[in-house]
């Protein structure tokens, strides 16, 4: 104490950082990005419920072509990687879009987000997102997002049987 009153250091009081810190938790600008975040989870449960709808709706039209193809002397194999082929092409373009809409959103709204009533000069605040942190993201929605698709072309494959020719599209 004598140290810091040498350094015209005023101590006014005593708080506990754990109270300071459940304090700063419930401020506006960090339940902001909560919110954020969560956000960007409910974009996630979407897709995936898009993707699945999608392959709901289009499932009986696909399990015939697959079954078509087959009948017709297709292998197997390019009958499989056909249907691989359109489910991804579907899950790179909700993760290119969605990266991209994700970055955009946080280079306009962070920089713009008031995190302290005034400008501090001891805490420095950076409002680049984290790339690393990011690329993790996108790559693991990515393997998620790739394993679902993989499941419902494997679906879809299943499905081409000859029964599903002669019921026809009904």
């Amino acid at each position: 104490m004598a140290a810091l009153r040498s350094h015209d250091v005023t101590i006014t009081g005593r708080t506990a950082a754990a109270r300071e810190q459940s304090v700063l938790a419930k401020d506006g600008a960090v339940l902001s990005l909560m919110l954020f975040l969560a956000c960007g989870a409910v974009a996630l449960l979407v897709s995936a419920g898009a993707m699945l709808v999608a392959a709901f709706v289009g499932g009986r039209q696909r399990a015939m072509e697959a079954a078509s193809l087959r009948a017709v002397g297709v292998p197997r194999r390019f009958v499989r990687r056909g249907l691989l082929v359109e489910n991804l092409a579907g899950v790179a373009v909700a993760i290119v879009g969605g990266a991209v809409a994700a970055a955009v959103a946080a280079r306009v709204v962070i920089p713009v987000l008031p995190l302290f009533d005034e400008p501090s000069q001891f805490v420095a605040v950076s409002a680049a997102p984290d790339v690393g942190v990011g690329g993790w993201t996108v790559l693991v929605v990515a393997i998620v997002l790739s394993a679902l698709a993989a499941a419902v072309a494997a679906g879809q494959l299943r499905g081409g049987t000859v029964d599903r020719i002669r019921e026809g599209t009904r």
